[in-house]
């Protein structure tokens, strides 16, 4: 984890935030989830649905080539919301991605290259942060 990711400041949000996404996209492509969940909030919904989704690419004996998430533009007030979280919004660039398993493609897992503009939600506690997890933004224009 980054030096600045372990700091309360605007700049310690979205390197944790980056590095987040980072861990993320490891935890795809191995299934090995537990650094991810450890950079979780307990209770994450969010978090639970990106673990399922690996734990099932290991069950089927499946494996994603591609689909990474960067981010891109970032930016945060650093204003705390009524439920705890520190907001942040980014624009989320995913490379297209193909899933193949032991006969070849899965086409129902193919997905194109897109933008998207979302809302991060994370927590600082007990002296580091913790993501809790996505919503989209409503009628986002991504940048060229």
């Amino acid at each position: 984890m980054p030096a600045a990711a372990k700091k309360n400041t605007a700049e310690g949000l979205e390197a944790f935030t980056r590095y987040w996404f980072d861990v993320a996209n490891y935890s795809q492509k191995t299934s090995d989830t537990k650094q991810m969940m450890d950079l979780c909030v307990e209770d994450s919904e969010f978090c639970e649905a990106r673990k399922k989704l690996a734990d099932q690419f290991r069950e089927r004996d499946a494996w994603p080539v591609g689909g990474e998430a960067t981010i891109g533009k970032f930016y945060t007030q650093m204003k705390v919301n009524r439920s705890g979280y520190t907001n942040a919004i980014l624009e989320i660039r995913e490379s297209g991605r193909k899933i193949y398993d032991s006969d070849g493609l899965i086409s129902s897992g193919t997905l194109k290259p897109s933008k998207a503009g979302l809302h991060s939600y994370s927590v600082w506690e007990n002296g580091k942060w913790k993501f809790v997890g996505l919503a989209k933004v409503e009628s986002f224009e991504p940048s060229s």
